[in-house]
């Protein structure tokens, strides 16, 4: 296999297998960032205690991803030295602008409670902070774990929450954090496209609502990425919502920058229908 990852740079760069072959025998808490990147998208469980060891790396970015490459790998063996990587880190941490202590927090509930607690915890639990239920959102888009139905369809249902602003916390998230949110929802349904059908599978209830969210995103004024992205995840829908979703942008004009993904996006429904 060859990767194509993030390097500490934020630079695209390939990694073969053979290079993860050489990191494999060394520990994980050396590792360069894009090392890291490598094994989470290979989602090899034979790299999970390299990983483990990474946990403790002295750069926070690396742990950080270390920590999202346990959750692609769904290891829930895992969760004990999760929760012994931030067992020093004190309520300080929750400040930070990238805090290790909420996302390690968040990736803990989604290994040990699986998609009903994910669900019970974002839509339900009014005691968690909301922090913790943004990054649920995050760790989808920022892991490479494979998606379930079940995945995507909280997801679904997570973007009809945050386009009708239906529940009290999101209504009071700052423009610039409510929008990474959205993007989230949005790249991970990209790469969902990529992987399968799932978009396509999805009933005719949230098809529509996701549709309808959608829609509106792209009328917004929030940026240009986060409608491009959503513009790519309606691309994955039945023809009908794809085109209900996109219709706004049929009947005005637009951006350059938007006409080619929304191109883009038409030639991959006409070609599916």
């Amino acid at each position: 296999m060859e990767y194509y990852v993030y390097n500490d740079k934020n630079q695209k760069v390939y990694v073969s297998d053979e290079m993860l072959e050489a990191a494999y025998h060394r520990n994980g808490a050396d590792y360069e960032l894009k090392i890291i990147n490598a094994m989470m998208e290979s989602r090899n469980p034979k790299y999970i205690n390299r990983l483990i060891e990474a946990l403790m790396h002295e750069v926070p970015q690396n742990r950080i991803n270390a920590t999202f490459a346990i959750l692609s790998l769904r290891e829930q063996s895992a969760i004990p030295y999760l929760k012994n990587a931030i067992s020093a880190l004190d309520e300080n941490d929750y400040k930070k602008s990238i805090s290790i202590k909420a996302i390690t927090e968040t990736v803990i509930i989604m290994l040990e409670g699986g998609i009903s607690e994910i669900r019970n915890s974002f839509f339900q639990d009014a005691k968690l902070m909301p922090l913790i239920k943004e990054l649920f959102l995050s760790c989808y888009s920022c892991s490479h774990i494979e998606f379930t139905m079940e995945d995507i369809e909280f997801l679904a249902d997570a973007t009809s929450a945050y386009s009708l602003r239906t529940l009290d916390w999101i209504r009071k998230l700052k423009k610039s954090d409510y929008e990474n949110d959205i993007t989230c929802c949005f790249e991970s349904f990209v790469r969902a496209n990529e992987e399968d059908s799932f978009l396509y599978s999805l009933d005719d209830a949230r098809s529509q609502s996701l549709a309808s969210a959608i829609s509106t995103v792209l009328s917004s004024n929030l940026g240009i990425y986060c409608k491009e992205e959503a513009i790519d995840a309606a691309s994955g829908l039945r023809k009908q919502f794809a085109l209900a979703a996109l219709k706004g942008l049929s009947e005005k004009p637009f951006s350059k920058q938007l006409k080619k993904e929304y191109l883009k996006a038409m030639n991959i429904i006409d070609k599916r229908h």
